[in-house]
């Protein structure tokens, strides 16, 4: 079976991380946000899968896609849940109104779309330094590649971004 086909079939198991995810956390991030973050830890797990180490596609992507669910519901945490120390006061703040909430999700939408849409070194050199925050040395050596090729593959892709997103600009 071909990556792209091992990928479609895996696809439920992203779904019903994000069920799972959703109902056990009590997140306030809709199922389908937090299915598209599983889909996209599918897709680095395919890029990052080396089938010559005799693992199960499937297991070897679970744990990437539960992971990618789980940053994003802990990037989505609200700071004013945690319980704050007697005697602290709570700050009042101005709470964004729908209409940015909304903006703000579709800039996000558009930005993970275009760095899906990267090919694979790109998508790996961007999404390993500044989505994971990995050195570049560490990603090179993930994916067996020279730390230089990884700092050409990220400028580059790091352009196309700046191109595809350049109508983000104007608003």
């Amino acid at each position: 079976m071909d990556m792209d086909q091992e990928i479609l079939s895996a696809q439920a198991m992203a779904w019903k991380a994000a069920y799972r995810i959703q109902q056990s956390t009590g997140t306030r991030l809709e199922l389908e946000e937090l299915a598209a973050e599983g889909l996209l830890g599918l897709v680095q797990a395919a890029d990052r899968y080396r089938p010559e180490t005799g693992a199960w596609f499937k297991a070897f992507a679970r744990r990437r896609v539960h992971g990618a669910i789980m940053d994003r519901v802990r990037a989505d945490k609200d700071w004013t849940l945690c319980r704050l120390p007697a005697g602290w006061r709570e700050i009042p703040s101005k709470a964004p109104d729908a209409v940015d909430l909304i903006e703000e999700h579709q800039i996000k939408e558009q930005v993970r779309a275009a760095v899906g849409n990267l090919p694979p070194g790109e998508r790996a050199a961007i999404y390993g330094r500044y989505i994971e925050g990995r050195k570049q040395a560490a990603i090179a050596k993930e994916i067996g590649l020279d730390p230089t090729r990884i700092s050409q593959n990220k400028r580059t892709g790091l352009a196309r971004l700046r191109v595809r997103l350049s109508h983000l600009e104007e608003r």
